[in-house]
């Protein structure tokens, strides 16, 4: 499934204690948005990708397809949504990161390989709040 006007996807990725969390509820709040109610980490799925769960398929196109199928599974699933399958609008995932670089790695990453994904980086400056809350 390719993401279209009608279906899009999104990844929120930030580091713990930014503001992800609110961020993912005000999406997911929306009656036409699913979602993965658990956080994911970087490691496996964007450093191995697909690969974790299969064998073959090297080549890049192949592979990103794999990929695209793969997040698609994990977004689209039956409870993660309001609205039944077909009248959802807007499906992802949170991904929190322990460094801002690993972030900052992460959303290059996913530019990339997930060209059609709409990503929303969440960054807090006040790091003593950040890290005290």
């Amino acid at each position: 499934m390719t993401s279209t006007p009608e279906r899009v996807r999104y990844v929120i990725v930030g580091m713990a204690r930014s503001g992800t969390t609110a961020t993912h509820l005000v999406v997911y709040g929306h009656p036409a948005a699913s979602a993965m109610h658990d956080e994911v980490t970087v490691d496996p799925l964007f450093t191995e990708g697909i690969s974790t769960f299969t064998v073959g398929g090297k080549n890049h196109q192949h592979t990103r397809a794999k990929c695209e199928a793969l997040f698609d599974v994990l977004t689209l699933h039956e409870g993660g949504a309001k609205a039944p399958p077909e009248e959802v609008t807007a499906h992802g995932m949170k991904v929190v990161t322990q460094r801002p670089d690993e972030a900052a790695a992460l959303v290059d990453c996913l530019a990339e390989n997930v060209p059609d994904a709409r990503i929303v980086h969440v960054r807090r400056a006040d790091r003593l709040a950040q890290f005290a809350s």
